[in-house]
């Protein structure tokens, strides 16, 4: 259960339990959320999975990652200065070399997990110290009495009783805690007295909702998104009622700006403010946080944003669809890093590309300090492959990586004869 959308942050740890024991983590770095509008320099990014250690070298790796963000991490552009940044602009193989450099650190291959869901199991839960453990819904992380439901009044004589501790999740919610086999009837006692809601009963997309605080609280925020999404979700609730989908696993996420706070970028259905009562609608991301979405929509109103989740089908297999939706417009070094790689004939490498771009920007009277060139043909390359798929990215154990058609590839994933890397353009 990805339940700390693990994949969404600079550095993370993935537990591998074997025989009921915990005996190492698979490491993730490069994640992040946050981007700003018309900016293409900036973007969300899922995390890349490393490498596997055993559980004792946990705080060396972690300061090793942070050692290397600190030696090469951008330091003269702020909007640049995130660790995802630093990765896809040096490559993993250079960053395996040096947090083996700086610390002596040699990951071994990530082994094998699955995520088969995100977010919180609501209600109760034994772990295998016999304790048990409650979580309560909290819509929008917002604990409060309102319209006669008492659920701060609640949780404040729960916590005047209980012996265990109260944790906050990564998803809004609260847990009840460490509660002894004694103490659960009296705990379940004040959860039924206040009528609290199970969470499991509710639709699954109010089950996997997120916002943030955005406005009033927020200054960053462009439009509402605590205060709203609720009435958002009961709209939506009633088409996916019509189509047989209420219970059918569905993220939605919402956000007053693109800061990324409530993680917008990784749920099916996401929502990020671009003005009051306007958004830009997301769809399409992994339900179990591996996958960033895309947009669909611009400047949605209140009203607009709603009636577009009405095309929403599914497949025999159960698999949400939607109609296509309009791509990213290309830029001028999106159209040259095309024809490069469509020039050259094969799968191409990035300095290759680098140098080829450079050349005909010059050219065309496009004139860049190198550094930002290689900044803005990098990102253009991330927008190719994971926005638009336009391109796709090759396996290459020599540092940076290489570029290909897609067309260039066989129907189980692997370049065809005669596309392959090929050194210089």
């Amino acid at each position: 259960r990805n339940d700390s959308d693990v994949l969404s942050n600079d550095l993370g740890f993935i537990a591998i339990v074997e025989n009921g024991q915990l005996t190492g983590y698979n490491v993730t770095v490069g994640g992040g959320m946050a981007y700003s509008f018309g900016n293409e320099l900036t973007y969300p990014r899922v995390a890349d999975v490393v490498g596997y250690f055993t559980k004792e070298k946990i705080v060396e790796v972690a300061e090793a990652v942070l050692i290397f963000q600190r030696d090469h991490g951008n330091r003269s552009e702020r909007k640049n200065a995130r660790l995802k940044y630093t990765i896809d602009r040096l490559g993993l193989d250079f960053f395996r070399s040096e947090i083996k450099r700086t610390k002596g650190i040699l990951l071994e291959p990530a082994q094998k997990y699955d995520f088969d869901s995100m977010g919180d199991k609501y209600g109760w839960i034994q772990s295998g110290d016999g304790l048990w453990h409650y979580t309560l819904f909290v819509e929008g992380g917002k604990l409060i009495d309102r319209n006669g439901y008492l659920a701060k009044t609640a949780l404040r004589e729960i916590a005047k009783v209980h012996h265990g501790t109260l944790i906050l999740t990564g998803n809004q919610n609260v847990v009840i805690a460490q509660v002894t086999a004694e103490q659960k009837p009296l705990i379940d006692k004040l959860l039924n007295k206040y009528k609290m809601i199970d969470g499991g009963r509710l639709s699954s997309l109010r089950q996997n909702s997120v916002a943030c605080a955005a406005l009033p609280y927020c200054g960053l925020a462009f439009a509402e998104a605590e205060r709203y999404l609720p009435t958002l979700i009961n709209r939506i609730d009633k088409v996916l009622e019509a189509n047989g989908l209420l219970q059918t696993p569905i993220s939605i996420r919402m956000t007053g700006c693109p800061n990324g706070c409530g993680r917008p970028f990784l749920a099916e259905i996401g929502l990020v403010g671009r003005g009051p009562g306007l958004y830009n609608l997301y769809l399409g991301a992994g339900f179990v946080g591996n996958r960033v979405n895309k947009l669909y929509k611009e400047m949605l109103s209140e009203d607009n944003s709603s009636a577009e989740v009405e095309p929403f089908d599914t497949t025999q297999d159960g698999n949400i669809v939607t109609k296509s939706r309009k791509p990213y417009p290309l830029s001028r070094y999106d159209q040259i890093i095309m024809q490069c790689i469509e020039d050259n004939g094969r799968a191409t490498l990035s300095k290759d590309i680098f140098e080829k771009v450079k050349e005909k920007t010059i050219e065309e009277g496009i004139f860049e300090s190198e550094e930002k060139a290689k900044s803005k043909i990098n990102q253009c390359l991330v927008k190719l492959t994971n926005r638009r798929g336009d391109i796709k990215k090759v396996n290459h154990r020599g540092r940076g990586f290489a570029y290909a058609l897609p067309e260039w590839f066989d129907e189980r994933g692997k370049i065809i004869k005669g596309r392959g890397i090929k050194l210089g353009l």
